[in-house]
């Protein structure tokens, strides 16, 4: 019998394998990952380029070879996640790349350039040029097109609305990140160079899923959290192994369906818990060292396996905007929800002690804290060094406290200074953002329904929906007649080529009943629906309002003088709105983080 070749499983970094080329094979799922995941690995990544280590582990993929008339070298038979995901960070560094202002001068940033054009495409024959890897499904073309600033086709399918998604995820956080060009070339080589994958590679493609199935039901890698659960273990007697375990499972089973996948790995509530405890972040590297620090004999071990399940529960509650002493008490944080920020949850889970009052208040001091942030553009890093202190100074509180107190213990990180100039930031960007880029229409939809509802708050009307119910698009919110969309008072039909139609101050809050009316119609003609609007802030457009009195009354104040004419609709009237909208969301922010009356 000829013996089978031995697999073969390179450790290889990402210059590495990118340098050679491969194909999703065409009964592989498509490509699924989502904004969770996409943020994981970039924050991985960025997380490793922060530190003096040489290597990343990122894991494994498995290939095999392809036939012998297909165009790249090999087929991913596990790892075309990540290996797509990859790609596209890659891409999206490199149109930040291109922006550096000494790229066509310094001879060194020009052979880097020049080696990540190489990574991401190559040249099967001809003037044919392709991706490194040939994505599932329908995806390649859109690939091509945005690694060539080519026109995009059309976006049908959950593939290519996902490799869109990511392409624009990860240019937002490396804008984020790096908003200076000259930061990204230290970035791309750290991770060019230092992060590895493992290759195995086994000969027959039968024999490589057979592999991938073993590796994918039995034996896993021992995480972060996996080691700590072995100091505890460590710590006791055998007679605790089984309490011990028990607790342990409890937790993680209680945190593996949540919505919010990365708070699923007990690594994330072993590091949340730390910051309370400690008033510090570890990361994944140092998390082991700083528990071992705390557990110190079997005393020790079985008070932490026996307050998991709890701290469990209190972290699923706050990523589920749940009050922890309270479950009447619901639908917080829905903002920072709505924008998948989840940096802040160590300083609600350290308040978990709280009365529902003061819990309440401070989630709304944080949210509005997170929400500056993500307007602002805030580095991440940046925010996050606020978070270890605070969640240890909130721990501190006692359950009977005032909402003085909640202020008291968070005013050393709302520093006046800093929140203003994170507002002129946020001032900047807000004019800047415009309804053709998808984060930035995230935003908007975001602004305009809190300003919304929140006048309606300010009136007492009754029934007003959690900020959720605004934040969901008609064809999101299930039912017909439902749900709440963003109108251009100029329509983008007749006026789409014009920059500011598409700037905020153009746009309108609407619920689904008023938007299908309003249609293509020139702002004139939209006064009759705007009049009658149940948003507060789109019925001030109006000539002549139509409701009760207390809400005339405050429709009539929002304007210092009197609003543009829809009749006369404008450059100018954008501005002006936008000037509104500003000033009352600067109002609204600076309100939420002062000390309570």
């Amino acid at each position: 019998m000829e013996k089978q070749p031995r697999p073969h499983a390179p450790a290889l970094t990402l210059k590495e394998f990118f340098s050679d080329t491969y194909a999703v094979p065409p009964y592989q799922r498509f490509f699924a990952w989502g904004d969770e995941e996409n943020e994981q690995l970039f924050t991985d990544l960025q997380d490793f380029s922060t530190t003096p280590d040489a290597y990343y582990f990122m894991g494994q993929v498995i290939v095999s070879p392809t036939a012998n008339d297909e165009m790249e070298q090999y087929n991913l038979v596990d790892g075309q996640q990540r290996a797509t995901a990859l790609l596209l960070l890659l891409s999206a560094i490199r149109e930040k790349f291109q922006q550096h202002p000494e790229k066509d001068n310094d001879p060194g940033l020009k052979v880097w350039l020049a080696e990540l054009e190489l990574l991401l495409q190559w040249s099967p024959g001809g003037n044919v040029i392709s991706p490194r890897v040939r994505v599932a499904g329908d995806g390649t073309d859109l690939v091509s097109a945005l690694m060539n600033k080519t026109k995009r086709p059309d976006i049908t399918g959950p593939t290519r609305e996902n490799i869109l998604d990511a392409y624009e995820l990860f240019k937002g956080r490396l804008e984020m990140h790096f908003p200076d060009p000259k930061e990204i070339p230290e970035f791309y080589r750290k991770i060019i160079d230092g992060v590895v994958l493992v290759r195995l590679e086994v000969q027959g493609h039968e024999k490589a899923i057979g592999i991938f199935e073993r590796i994918n039901n039995r034996g896993l890698p021992l995480s972060s959290a996996d080691l700590i659960k072995n100091t505890i273990f460590a710590k006791v007697g055998n007679e605790q192994y089984e309490n011990i375990s028990k607790k342990w499972e409890k937790a993680a089973d209680r945190l593996h369906p949540s919505r919010v996948t990365r708070i699923r790995p007990m690594g994330y509530l072993l590091r949340a818990v730390l910051a309370g405890e400690t008033g510090q972040l570890a990361n994944n590297k140092d998390l082991r060292d700083r528990w071992s620090e705390r557990i110190k004999n079997e005393q020790d071990a079985i008070a932490f396996a026996n307050s998991l399940p709890d701290c469990a529960e209190n972290l699923w509650r706050v990523s589920e905007g749940i009050c922890p002493s309270d479950k009447a008490v619901k639908d917080l944080n829905e903002g920072s929800k709505f924008f998948r920020f989840i940096q802040h949850y160590p300083i609600l889970l350290a308040a978990s002690h709280l009365k529902a009052k003061n819990y309440e208040y401070l989630s709304r001091l944080v949210e509005d804290r997170s929400i500056l942030a993500v307007l602002a553009a805030e580095r991440p890093q940046e925010f996050e060094k606020l978070v270890p202190g605070w969640s240890l100074s909130v721990r501190k509180l006692k359950e009977t406290c005032s909402m003085s107190d909640v202020f008291d213990a968070s005013s050393e990180f709302l520093v006046m200074k800093d929140i203003a100039n994170l507002l002129e930031r946020a001032n900047t960007n807000f004019r800047s953002w415009r309804y053709t880029n998808q984060a930035e229409r995230k935003r908007m939809r975001y602004v305009l329904a809190r300003l919304n509802r929140d006048l309606l708050l300010q009136l007492k009307e009754a029934n007003v929906p959690a900020l959720i119910d605004y934040l969901r698009r008609p064809m999101a919110a299930g039912k017909k007649g439902h749900g709440y969309d963003l109108d251009h008072i100029r329509p983008q039909g007749r006026y789409g080529e014009q920059d500011l139609t598409h700037a905020i101050g153009n746009l309108a809050f609407v619920a689904e009943a008023d938007h299908r009316p309003a249609g293509d119609k020139e702002p004139g003609d939209k006064n009759d629906i705007y009049a009658l609007s149940t948003m507060v802030l789109t019925q001030s457009l109006a000539d002549s309002p139509v409701g009760a009195k207390k809400r005339l009354e405050v429709v009539n104040k929002i304007w210092e003088t009197k609003p543009p004419s829809l009749a006369t609709w404008s450059d100018s009237s954008i501005n002006k709105l936008t000037d509104l909208y500003w000033r009352r969301l600067e109002t609204t922010l600076k309100q939420g983080l002062s000390k309570p009356s």
